[in-house]
């Protein structure tokens, strides 16, 4: 595909390489020894990462001649080398300025963090003029930009955190996030950081002068590093060329659209310039649905999705059996999954008969939900799993482990755990390798109802088994699963080359 591509849309993609592998960084606007300046917050980010590369600061009136050990130039001409990349970070009044300086030094690409310019519409027109003259000078020259008003970059393979925020630590891994909204990014490395989901690539792209949303997708895509595109919104810039960029995207995507509210879409206009018109909520859900985009309600929603897509096969269709050691649980997952349009499959006699053999109590349920009562042991659990898995009327399964309580939660009484510990953890690590091996066989997904961080959930998400802690956001996984294979079916793609 990438040999069809047209001159410029090739020479598009060597440009954006340089936000994520950049030979040589300059930070424009790192005069000051106050350590809570944006330029110093995010120097600490860049040298605590081990950034592989140059680092040259810049500043007009330096309050010292060396800051963190690196020397700080009065004017971009000074710099004897070439730069990939240049932070700006300068009053909005001489950005414009600093980007005919960055352009002059054919400087290959830009990062405005500065805000003050079209997300300041609701009450000072210059800041959309200042927007206007940068997008005039991007138009004769050759470097990209993103910006105004984002907070930067990360990149895994070069150990690149040019990001203003918390030092949040992420693993190393092949989810590439782009998000028109730099808090919103803090917030979605700080929620995968959680998870333990490793990241790979995350941009900030803030008011979109230049590079686009969709510009990045585009290049996710292509990008070896990257597997599955997470991508967050408050509104989208040119809906026709996003139209045309998304509907050939293989990857598994992820979509964030906020600002759906009324409050919401106020906020959009002063957070980041959008107008609530350009892209409203109804548009903008009916067609990410039309493009086959996973769409998801929130935070949670967005990295449940990532972090089950990426360990589990997805489910065939939208039928689910549900085993339970409690009756109450049964009753709360059913209701979830038929809120989200889910299926309680009903059994088949000879299921029936089966788990009768299986369980040796008259007592059980006879139905799905699958409810053991006090016939629970690990040898029913295994059996039970795999006549359920092995019929053609269920597409997942459901294990109803525990209540969501975290392993050290100060709330519960673990003292009777401390002398069953090294037990606890075998029987915890035979069961989650019994059930790898069931999905591995039937290529169905299992979830179990437990909490979604520790060594515990780890173990299982190991094996490929999704672990999460409520009701709802089982349901809603499973239905963002099944949604995901339902839209490749429709682009033809078999979900075993989704990751191609």
């Amino acid at each position: 595909m990438v040999e069809s591509w047209d001159q410029k849309e090739l020479e598009k993609f060597k440009q954006i390489r340089y936000f994520f592998y950049p030979k040589s960084i300059a930070i424009i606007g790192a005069g000051k020894v106050n350590p809570f300046t944006v330029a110093n917050i995010i120097l600490s980010n860049m040298l605590a990462q081990k950034y592989t590369g140059s680092i040259y600061l810049v500043d007009i009136k330096p309050e010292k001649e060396i800051i963190k050990g690196l020397k700080v130039y009065h004017s971009i001409f000074d710099i004897k080398h070439e730069i990939d990349l240049v932070l700006v970070i300068v009053p909005a009044s001489v950005v414009p300025e600093v980007i005919e300086q960055c352009i002059e030094t054919n400087v290959k690409a830009i990062i405005i963090i500065t805000a003050g310019f079209s997300e300041s519409i609701l009450y000072d027109q210059s800041g959309i003029k200042l927007q206007k003259k940068i997008q005039k000078l991007m138009k004769k020259s050759k470097t990209r930009l993103i910006g105004p008003n984002c907070n930067g970059v990360y990149s895994m393979d070069c150990s690149l955190n040019a990001t203003l925020g918390p030092r949040v630590i992420l693993p190393p891994g092949n989810l590439s996030m782009v998000t028109r909204g730099g808090t919103a990014g803090i917030l979605l490395s700080v929620a995968a950081a959680r998870k333990n989901i490793g990241v790979n690539k995350y941009i900030g792209i803030g008011d979109e002068s230049d590079l686009t949303l969709q510009d990045f997708i585009h290049y996710f895509e292509y990008d070896q590093g990257t597997k599955i595109i997470g991508a967050y919104t408050e509104g989208i810039k040119d809906p026709k060329n996003f139209v045309e960029i998304i509907k050939n995207i293989q990857k598994p995507l992820v979509f964030y659209k906020s600002g759906k509210s009324r409050s919401g879409e106020r906020a959009v206009i002063s957070h980041i310039g959008a107008i609530a018109g350009e892209f409203t909520s109804k548009i903008s859900e009916g067609l990410l649905k039309q493009l086959k985009v996973i769409s998801a309600d929130g935070i949670e929603d967005f990295m449940d999705f990532i972090d089950a897509s990426s360990i589990s096969p997805l489910p065939q269709g939208e039928r689910a059996g549900i085993w339970t050691p409690g009756g109450s649980m049964g009753v709360m997952m059913s209701d979830c999954m038929e809120r989200e349009g889910l299926i309680i499959s009903k059994l088949y006699d000879d299921q029936i008969k089966k788990l009768n053999r299986i369980l040796k109590v008259k007592y059980w349920s006879h139905s799905n939900p699958v409810d053991v009562t006090d016939s629970y042991n690990p040898q029913s659990i295994d059996k039970s799993a795999q006549v359920l898995l092995s019929g053609d009327n269920i597409d997942a399964l459901i294990i109803l482990f525990g209540f969501g309580i975290t392993e050290n939660a100060d709330y519960i009484d673990f003292s009777f755990r401390k002398e069953f510990d090294d037990f606890i953890n075998l029987y915890l690590k035979q069961q989650a390798k019994t059930f790898g091996k069931l999905i591995m066989k039937y290529q169905k997904p299992i979830f179990v109802l437990s909490e979604d961080r520790g060594e515990a959930a780890e173990i299982f998400k190991k094996e490929g088994i999704i672990v999460l802690p409520s009701f709802q956001r089982i349901a809603r996984t499973f239905k963002m699963l099944y949604q995901r294979n339902k839209y490749l079916k429709l682009k033809n793609i078999s979900p075993l080359d989704r990751d191609e």
